[in-house]
């Protein structure tokens, strides 16, 4: 197996690799961890972390900022894991109501992909 075409989903074990790793993640003991993870890389990891460090937020404002989103992902994260279709519809339509003015989504995956393949490659030395 190159790892060049099991990253860019050409290798025939990538589907099943992806699959297991959906399988062992995506399970109601992980929503904890994964509303963390989550939190840490979309929110933390970004510009509260220099508001922060600016002393504009307080550590009692980042724990209660941080809590907050944990306990928000928890929800969804759990919505997406025992597959409630219909009330994450529901979330999604209707908070799309209050940000049609922002900005398009621009994927970022803050060098994950990178620190991924990076991993891989230690693996098939």
């Amino acid at each position: 197996m190159i790892i060049e075409d099991l990253i860019n989903n050409i290798d025939e074990d990538y589907h099943e690799l992806n699959q297991k790793a959906f399988e062992r993640v995506m399970i109601a003991e992980n929503i904890d961890t994964i509303s963390k993870a989550l939190t840490n890389f979309a929110f933390r990891s970004g510009p509260v972390e220099d508001i922060h460090s600016n002393h504009q937020l307080t550590q009692t404002d980042m724990k209660t900022l941080n809590n907050f989103m944990v306990n928000r992902l928890s929800y969804v994260v759990k919505l997406i894991i025992e597959g409630r279709g219909i009330e994450l519809e529901y979330l999604i339509r209707s908070n799309a109501l209050f940000n049609s003015d922002w900005d398009a989504a621009e994927e970022d995956d803050g060098d994950n992909f990178y620190l991924v393949k990076q991993e891989l490659l230690k693996w098939n030395r």
